[in-house]
């Protein structure tokens, strides 16, 4: 029975058994268990499981086969039928059948992998490895100044919060001095700030700066927007990695609409690891169930992005901003001046 640990809402994926991936849902089950997590939260409850009845909100136990057998009574299906063909048959069919019944990425059925297969039939595995349904690499792609320009975006919430309080304008090249385009810890901004304009600006007003000003003016140009939706038509899965407070970095990805235009995204918060560490990239390719193989990594962070980028044997595009490339170690595959023309190089690349 699915706990609510199981599940991934931001790639539409959840943990079933002893898989090795993540399992991607459909629009049609994903709403169905949306609707069993608005019930759940109506009962006082510390039961993990993501159906909850009166009799099992007081314990740990799941809700037994005829209860859910009884909730589908209505729809005529019992909840064996509804296994069977959304979860265990899928890869002992033909995977274009399986591709066009479930509306699934072709990627998408290679993780459909059952423990036992009948060896007279081809998997989606082997039709895959003889080049009738390819797998279409993944797509990293950082968020601050790469997907969005948050320097901007802060740079107009410092201006606006210098006038608020009657600062002296000439204060912004300070602050965005300080900031460091959001690579220096907040605390230590705010620290800054709190020091500087101690009997002047409450200290909640500069928290707030912080918290919201970039987050509530980041915008995702129309540019770049094409770019995502021409990859996700083209096949590709993409995959925002970010570095940064999970709060602040989702109110950003669902204030531009990005959460509309990737499959899924990892936060170094919510994670515990930070880019250019590998693991962060792992769990980003975990997350939306694609294989690092022939993957891309866009981002504007020589370090951060290119450097994480090669220590995985990963191909990578820098994202330059109008500056020049400083490092002699190491280098990106290719330089583009923003990200709408990195994602169209990357898609052309790979063809």
């Amino acid at each position: 029975m699915l706990r609510v640990t199981d599940l991934h809402p931001a790639a539409h994926t959840i943990r079933l058994g002893k898989r090795p991936h993540p399992i991607p849902l459909d629009p049609a089950f994903w709403a169905m268990l949306e609707r069993c997590l608005v019930h759940r939260a109506a009962w006082p409850t510390a039961n993990p499981r993501v159906a909850v009845t009166k009799g099992t909100k007081a314990g740990r136990s799941p809700a037994s086969t005829d209860r859910l057998s009884d909730v589908l009574d209505d729809c005529g299906y019992p909840p064996r039928t509804i296994r069977r063909t959304r979860l265990v048959e899928s890869n002992t069919m033909d995977p274009e059948l399986v591709v066009a019944a479930f509306g699934m990425g072709r990627q998408g059925t290679l993780i459909y992998l059952a423990d036992h297969v009948d060896p007279g039939r081809e998997t989606c595995l082997e039709i895959t490895a003889r080049g009738l349904l390819p797998i279409m690499p993944l797509l990293m792609l950082d968020l601050d100044n790469t997907l969005v320009d948050r320097d901007a975006a802060f740079r107009d919430a410092a201006t606006a919060f210098l006038a608020e309080h009657r600062l002296p304008g000439t204060d912004l090249t300070w602050v965005m001095t300080v900031d460091a385009s959001g690579y220096t810890a907040r605390h230590d901004v705010a620290a800054a700030m709190i020091d500087r304009y101690r009997g002047m600006v409450p200290a909640t007003a500069i928290h707030a700066l912080l918290d919201h000003g970039a987050a509530d003016r980041v915008v995702l140009t129309a540019f770049s927007r094409e770019a995502l939706d021409k990859a996700r038509a083209g096949g590709w899965t993409c995959v925002i990695v970010t570095n940064g407070r999970t709060a602040q970095q989702e109110a950003k990805i669902r204030h531009t609409g990005l959460d509309q235009l990737v499959q899924g995204w990892v936060i170094s918060e919510t994670v515990g690891r930070k880019k250019p560490e590998s693991a962060i990239f792992l769990a980003a390719a975990d997350a939306v169930g694609v294989p690092l193989t022939g993957a891309w990594v866009i981002g504007d962070s020589p370090h951060a992005d290119i450097e994480g980028a090669r220590t995985l044997g990963l191909r990578s595009v820098w994202v330059s901003n109008g500056q020049p490339w400083a490092q002699d170690s190491y280098q990106p595959t290719h330089v583009a001046e923003d990200v709408a023309t990195a994602i169209d190089y990357v898609i052309s690349a790979s063809r």
